[in-house]
């Protein structure tokens, strides 16, 4: 869906450069209306440092330009940049960079330059979708990675509140709750306290005798069907996570993350 015209900023920044001011102050106004924060350069060589210096998400750049093209600034910028997401703009196809220099300089994506701007859009559109599932990937995998780094402490002789603890903080990471609880059962009634193992964090960190008075019948139900049925169960409130077993059977074992925090 095409970004109306908005009051706050996206979080994702562009950065143009074109020798031409003119197609700078276009493109930076067509960008800044779709919410986008821009900055326009007419240096090749102040761009580059620009971009080693601020973090952009995204460049668009001429490929003709002086005192060096396009692709000259491309190889500079990815020797020390590998992450920003680059558009690059030809005044005609023919014109554009060989395909092999394009794949080895990791160039996104390039179009023709015109008076109107819809395939631009629609690219940076694209481009803004990619580089939001690459960050996405790279939160799953840095919180894949700690869980991981996490998975030794629990062989070490520490009391079990610390290695449920210390998993609630990995898994909270995902989706960035202040508020979470784990709980597990050796039986199907969620009265019986004396065999539950129970750690919160934030507002759950209180007894287990406590935690078992303060939770409403809906979120006891929710529970109940998310082990029964082994999935998944979003409220508003949060999400419950249940647990399996090695032999991927469903136990008493559930991970409630607030995400009202969110």
């Amino acid at each position: 869906m095409r970004r109306k015209r908005t009051d706050s900023l996206s979080p994702y920044k562009i950065i143009i450069l074109d020798d031409e001011i003119g197609i700078i102050d276009a493109l930076s106004y067509v960008f800044r209306r779709n919410g986008y924060e821009v900055t326009g350069v007419t240096s090749p060589i102040d761009a580059i440092e620009i971009i080693r210096n601020t973090k952009y998400d995204l460049l668009i750049l001429d490929f003709l330009m002086s005192p060096i093209n396009g692709d000259i600034v491309v190889e500079l910028i990815r020797e020390f940049n590998s992450e920003i997401y680059i558009l690059l703009l030809t005044g005609h196809k023919d014109m554009a960079p060989p395909l092999e220099t394009i794949k080895i300089l990791e160039i996104q994506g390039y179009c023709e330059k015109s008076d109107k701007f819809e395939q631009l859009i629609l690219l940076v559109e694209s481009a803004i979708k990619s580089i939001m599932q690459m960050r996405t990937i790279k939160k799953f995998q840095y919180g894949l990675n700690k869980i991981i780094e996490a998975i030794p402490k629990i062989y070490q002789l520490q009391p079990i509140a610390g290695i449920l603890e210390g998993i609630l903080i990995e898994v909270m990471y995902f989706v960035n709750s202040e508020n979470a609880f784990i709980l597990v059962e050796n039986t199907d009634d969620l009265n019986n306290i004396h065999k539950s193992i129970f750690r919160g964090i934030g507002q759950y960190n209180i007894n287990i005798e406590d935690f078992m008075a303060m939770l409403d019948p809906e979120l006891m139900e929710r529970i109940g069907y998310a082990r029964t049925n082994n999935k998944i169960v979003k409220m508003k409130t949060g999400v419950i996570l249940p647990l399996i077993n090695e032999y991927k059977q469903i136990g008493g074992a559930d991970i409630f993350l607030d995400c009202l925090s969110r």
